[in-house]
């Protein structure tokens, strides 16, 4: 009996393995973790979002100019 047919092969491997099932579902996981998250982050970003947060930033401003004040006398 050589070496080579007493080690299983990859399918056999992995049928038996839970581990290895486990570590390819985290990676698997991951993987669609990290695209959804680099999307969402794009789309949250993009210039929607500036067009968002304008009005929000004039007003504040404005606010801010009236508490405290005009610099010239």
């Amino acid at each position: 009996m050589s070496a080579a047919s007493a080690t299983p092969t990859w399918r056999v491997r992995w049928q038996r393995s839970l581990g290895l099932k486990l570590v390819a579902l985290f990676v698997v996981l991951a993987l669609a973790m990290s695209a959804i998250f680099s999307l969402g982050m794009q789309r949250a970003f993009g210039e929607s979002w500036r067009g968002a947060i304008r009005p929000l930033v004039r007003d504040y401003i404005d606010r801010l100019a009236a508490e405290v004040g005009s610099p010239l006398p």
